[in-house]
């Protein structure tokens, strides 16, 4: 009789268990499925914030490195570096708005007949 109880006790515990981590499993699927969601929607969002972050903390590295020591070796090899990758930083986004507007006007028929002419009369006369 009291084996009968303990037993019946043992299996209501473990049906509860059961569904408490069911529950909990359930709780964290859902939970990571909202944050994934979130995630996608608000990546281009994150992704600028993470640049404009990462870029403000180089400036002032940058501006503390130069107050700090100006004129060693270290300093002068840091200038060319960031100056380097500035001016490739503008090369690349002048690229990419130029790209976007050429492939806008070669889609127009007169430009690019003109643009083909131009290519071929080029080509013939040994430009």
């Amino acid at each position: 009789m009291c084996q009968a109880n303990v037993e019946a006790a043992y299996d209501d515990e473990v049906s509860t268990s059961e569904e408490s981590s069911n529950s909990v499993v359930r709780c964290v699927v859902v939970s990571r499925a909202a944050v994934h969601e979130f995630l996608l929607r608000r990546q281009a969002i994150i992704k600028a914030s993470i640049i404009i972050l990462l870029a403000v903390l180089y400036v002032v590295y940058f501006g503390c490195a130069m107050y700090h020591n100006f004129g060693d070796e270290g300093s002068i090899r840091l200038l060319w570096v960031t100056c380097v990758v500035v001016v490739a930083t503008v090369i690349s986004a002048t690229n990419r708005v130029v790209r976007d507007k050429i492939t806008l006007t070669s889609q127009l028929p007169a430009i690019s007949d003109a643009i083909i002419w131009l290519q071929l009369h080029s080509r013939l006369s040994g430009w």
